[in-house]
């Protein structure tokens, strides 16, 4: 038996288990986040540090360890000889929709000639989606600097935390016409919204190294709905967004800075590659998967 354990939370179990069925379990540890970083960043420094050293008593006992990033890969090399692949954090083409930007616009309903900009995902603590709500506050308030200020479009899809506050600072700030807040809706649908958009907002307030170093989902799946990207300088995902001239980069969390930013974005009319919904999709990567279990019978 192959048991795949998905990140740390699951990874303890699976080692128990292949402890008692040594001959019967083979273990593939996934897993997609730096975790003593990540778990420093969630609960503190000592508690991170922990959950690290458990973690390096773990993997030597996994047959072995699959990641999604090269930083993640270098950490893993320094403390296991485990083997080690790497396997992007890619979308299937089959859940992508085969339809234009303006036809995705055409099904939701959103004003062909607008500036949009989405965010799709958990709305999480970390999130600089307050920063947003404040950025086009900005905007709205200094039309001098955008002659086109009234087709911004902001649409906010999912839920969590910071929903109901996100809900009362649009409401305090009388930003209902630019900013929809839409919560959770189904997976195709929120790939609509990606695919509809001019720009995906990816910004977090907490830069952390797993932060610095993280490949979220949503970054791969703006790609391939050609849809530029925002997100934090100084990170891996800038690296990348700058190497694939795919999106715009801010050196920090300042709602200045990203007005500005969005600004710069609406006056640029380049359109990102759509190289992107060929190669950086999962069946470019799935054989390489595959190989690895293969390889474990």
């Amino acid at each position: 038996m192959i048991i795949h354990a998905n990140d740390f939370n699951t990874l303890l179990g699976v080692v128990v288990l292949k402890r008692f069925f040594p001959k019967k379990v083979k273990v593939v540890y996934d897993c997609h986040e730096l975790t003593p970083a990540v778990y420093g960043e969630w609960y503190g420094k000592l508690l991170g540090n922990i959950i690290g050293k458990l973690e390096i008593a773990l993997v030597k006992h996994v047959d072995e360890i699959i990641t999604v990033s090269p930083p993640i890969v270098e950490y893993f090399k320094s403390i296991t000889k485990q083997n080690i692949s790497m396997v992007w954090n890619y979308p299937t083409k089959t859940i992508l929709p085969g339809i234009t930007k303006l036809q995705a616009r055409e099904q939701l309903g959103i004003n062909q000639d607008a500036f949009l900009i989405t965010y799709v995902g958990s709305l999480r603590i970390d999130l600089a989606l307050q920063e947003l709500v404040l950025a086009i506050d900005h905007i709205v308030k200094s039309k001098k600097k955008v002659a086109k200020t009234q087709q911004i479009q902001v649409i906010i899809v999912g839920d969590g935390p910071l929903l109901v506050t996100l809900r009362e600072l649009v409401k305090e700030k009388q930003l209902d016409y630019y900013i929809k807040l839409i919560g959770r809706v189904e997976r195709e649908k929120s790939l609509l919204y990606l695919r509809a958009a001019n720009l995906s907002y990816i910004l977090f307030t907490i830069k952390g190294l797993n932060t610095k170093i993280g490949m979220p989902w949503k970054l791969f799946e703006s790609l391939v709905s050609e849809t530029k990207v925002l997100v934090v300088d100084n990170t891996y995902a800038a690296e990348m967004v700058t190497k694939q001239k795919a999106g715009y980069t801010v050196e920090k969390i300042d709602i200045a800075v990203i007005a500005e930013t969005i600004i710069k974005a609406m006056n640029q009319k380049e359109k990102p590659s759509n190289e992107f919904r060929k190669k950086f999709v999962w069946e470019s990567q799935e054989d390489e998967l595959i190989s690895i279990y293969e390889s474990l019978l």
